[in-house]
C-alpha cells in the first residue's frame, strides 16, 4: 500500500514538472476606471499579454461607479503576467446586435479598423472639435464612437500597464487633456 501511495506520488510530480496536468495560474483582477475623477460607466477594458505566445487576452466591462472584473474567456480571472490595459466607451447610435456579444464587438472592431483616420496624437484617430479624442466609425450604417480620449485605446503607445497577480484594485486614472 505505501510503495502504491509513492508511485502515484511520483507520477503526480512528474506530470506537474513536465507541464502536463498543471496549467498557468489565473487571478481575480478588480478595476476602476475615472476620466476626470469621475467614475466611467459602460467602458470596455482590455488586458492584452505584451507576451503574446506567454499570455491570454481579457477584459470586462464598467459598472456605473466605474468598477469590472477582468476575465478571459471560461477562466475564472487573468492569466499571470504582464498586460497593456486599454479602454474605450463606445457609443453605437443607431447599431443592430445579433444577439451575441462577441460576434458584435468583433463587426465593431472590424468596421473601425477599416473607417478609422488618423488625427489624434500617436496617429489614432480624434473627434472633431477634440483634439486626441476617440474615433468616428460608421458600422453597417450606424455610427459608432469612442466616447474617450484615444490614447487610451492606442496598443502601439499603452498608457497603462498591469502585472498580474495585483495586490487591490487597479485604477486607471484617464485624463481628458
Amino acid at each position: 500500500m505505501r510503495r502504491h501511495l509513492l508511485v502515484c506520488i511520483a507520477i503526480g510530480l512528474a506530470m506537474c514538472l513536465s507541464g502536463i496536468g498543471c496549467g498557468p495560474s489565473y487571478s481575480t483582477v478588480e478595476v476602476e476606471v475615472t476620466l476626470d475623477g469621475t467614475p466611467v460607466g459602460e467602458a470596455t477594458v482590455t488586458f492584452a499579454p505584451k507576451d503574446t505566445k506567454a499570455g491570454t487576452s481579457a477584459g470586462g466591462q464598467t459598472n456605473a461607479s466605474g468598477k469590472a472584473t477582468i476575465t478571459a474567456s471560461g477562466k475564472g480571472g487573468v492569466q499571470h503576467g504582464e498586460y497593456i490595459v486599454t479602454v474605450t466607451k463606445i457609443d453605437n447610435k443607431g447599431f443592430q446586435g445579433t444577439g451575441n456579444p462577441t460576434e458584435d464587438m468583433k463587426r465593431m472592431m472590424d468596421e473601425a479598423k477599416k473607417n478609422s483616420k488618423p488625427g489624434g496624437p500617436g496617429g489614432g484617430p480624434g473627434i472633431p472639435g477634440k483634439p486626441g479624442g476617440g474615433s468616428n466609425t460608421s458600422v453597417g450604417g450606424s455610427s459608432a464612437t469612442n466616447l474617450l480620449p484615444a490614447k487610451y485605446s492606442d496598443v502601439a503607445n499603452p498608457q497603462f500597464t498591469v502585472t498580474v497577480p495585483t495586490s487591490g484594485i487597479v485604477k486607471l486614472d484617464l485624463k481628458s487633456k
